[in-house]
């Protein structure tokens, strides 16, 4: 008889946890991926690197991350950039919409032969709510001039005029520098068919 109950017991169990599932529809997905993720995600680069020197005196800051995060947490509390005295660089934080980078935009060109400190903290997590396991510093210094040199395409794939092309292959270009992720769209990275038709399709940085 305990053996029975016991199964009927599990059976009442496994029934309450599809119900919960069916209840939060498409959420469902993410309440499942919250369970079994439980890994914190890291930063992977930052643009300028820790210690750089000579930084462009108009350039946004930029960090990538190893995985997708939740947008609501990137703000101009959990990303942040301070000058000497630990006085605040007032600027837009924003995360790109498609990929894993977030962006730092000051509001004003930062001053010349300075060194700054960048901040992320804890209170970013990842789509599972998993937050950074520590803050993450780093440092850079300007130079004396600003950046205004236009990037340039170093490479395509496929190349230009290239036949014979694989059907499911993906279209790459390759710059001469870092870009603003923000930049990076289905309006300002297309392709097109017969006709000027447009192709489907989704763009990453």
């Amino acid at each position: 008889m305990r053996a029975k109950g016991s199964k009927t017991v599990a059976a009442m169990w496994f029934l309450a946890l599809l119900s919960v599932v069916g209840m939060t529809g498409c959420c469902g997905h993410r309440w499942w991926w919250a369970l079994l993720d439980t890994t914190a995600p890291t930063v992977t680069s930052t643009n300028p690197a820790n210690v750089a020197t000579g930084v462009a005196i108009n350039r946004k800051i930029t960090t990538t991350f190893s995985e997708a995060l939740d947008p609501a947490t990137i703000t101009a509390a959990s990303f942040t950039v301070t000058g000497p005295g630990a006085t605040s660089v007032a600027g837009t934080v924003t995360y790109a919409a498609v990929g894993t980078t977030a962006t730092f935009a000051p509001a004003s060109q930062l001053a010349l032969n300075t060194a700054f400190t960048a901040t992320l903290t804890t209170e970013i997590t990842d789509l599972a709510g998993n937050a950074l396991a520590s803050n993450f510093v780093w440092s850079f210094t300007t130079g004396a001039t600003a950046d205004t040199t236009a990037p340039t395409v170093t490479s395509t794939n496929p190349a230009n005029v290239a036949t014979g092309v694989a059907i499911n292959n993906k279209i790459a270009a390759t710059f001469s520098e870092a870009l603003d992720p923000a930049t990076i769209t289905a309006a300002s990275f297309t392709v097109t068919g017969p006709g000027a038709t447009s192709v489907a399709g989704t763009v990453t940085y």
